[in-house]
């Protein structure tokens, strides 16, 4: 069976469901590059934090861990994106329709507030320990999930319409 009768039959026809398929690959990838690192798997796990070392800082104490290595984002970015996968599976399961774009702002906010004052606070020289602001890994997840959340209600129902008319 050729690859793309086998792409075709995996995705159903749907060009959703391929998009939904790279979305799950771009949110495993991140947690296997600890899991590889700590089996001895040195070369993927290199791979994949250098693919990823583009898409984020990697700072070690912003980033979740497994097995005492960290993963390939940082806390926010993982819940940037998984919310936002998440929010592309209920689109998928469900009838939800965008949130008009104006109603991303509230989505938005925390996310400007607590990065913002982090890089302003970092330019002007104070440091993660410094307690004149501390951006903690929880919130830096809240803030994340919450833009990710907000994002994906805002444009993932028009993509999947978009996408659903696309036929392979």
């Amino acid at each position: 069976m050729s690859l793309i009768k086998k792409a075709r039959n995996l995705a159903n026809g749907n060009m959703y469901n391929i998009f939904l398929v790279g979305l799950l690959i771009l949110n495993v990838l991140p947690w296997l590059a600890p899991i590889f690192s700590s089996m001895g798997w040195k070369a993927p796990a290199k791979v994949i934090y250098t693919v990823y070392s583009f898409l984020c800082h990697q700072f070690a104490w912003r980033s979740l861990h497994v097995a005492n290595h960290q993963c390939a984002w940082c806390a926010r970015d993982t819940f940037i994106w998984g919310s936002f996968f998440a929010i592309a599976l209920i689109i998928k399961l469900y009838k939800v329709k965008a949130i008009k774009w104006y109603w991303i702002v509230p989505f938005v906010i925390p996310i400007a507030l607590d990065g913002g004052i982090q890089t302003i606070a970092a330019l002007v020289g104070f440091r993660d320990e410094d307690p004149y602001y501390i951006s903690t890994n929880t919130l830096r997840m809240i803030t994340g999930g919450t833009f990710g959340t907000g994002l994906g209600l805002w444009m993932l129902p028009s993509l999947k319409e978009m996408l659903d008319e696309t036929k392979i």
